[in-house]
């Protein structure tokens, strides 16, 4: 919310504020309550598509890895203050996985390496 309010109005603003506006208008940050449900894999490949275009503009290569479960989501978030947090999660945690994977933005070939590894890598 800070990043939006610097980039709508261009005055930077604290996390902190932004957590004090909120519970002035009574939302607060709590436990969320989770609602199961899917992926929408078609709007997440609509996603990937509109995002695409970004890529171009700005030219960096990055190396990383992440480590994760699938279905694995926040356990905090905000809501108006006597309301529940409720989020959406699927019905099982899944498999563990790490993500090993070097990019760079270039208008070819822009995964330079990936690899999808089930468990952990040392």
């Amino acid at each position: 919310m800070a990043k939006c309010v610097l980039k709508e109005t261009g005055q930077s603003i604290s996390q902190q504020k932004v957590s004090r506006i909120l519970r002035k208008c009574g939302i607060t940050y709590k436990k969320l309550t989770y609602h199961y449900t899917l992926l929408d894999k078609e709007k997440a490949k609509s996603f990937n598509e509109e995002i695409k275009p970004l890529l171009n503009e700005y030219p960096f290569i990055a190396l990383d890895e992440c480590s994760f479960y699938p279905n694995q989501d926040p356990r905090f978030g905000y809501s108006l203050k006597g309301d529940r947090a409720i989020a959406r999660k699927p019905g099982h945690k899944g498999e563990h996985y790490t993500l090993l994977f070097a990019i760079r933005n270039l208008k070819k070939n822009g995964v330079v390496y990936w690899k999808l590894v089930k468990g952990s890598v040392n």
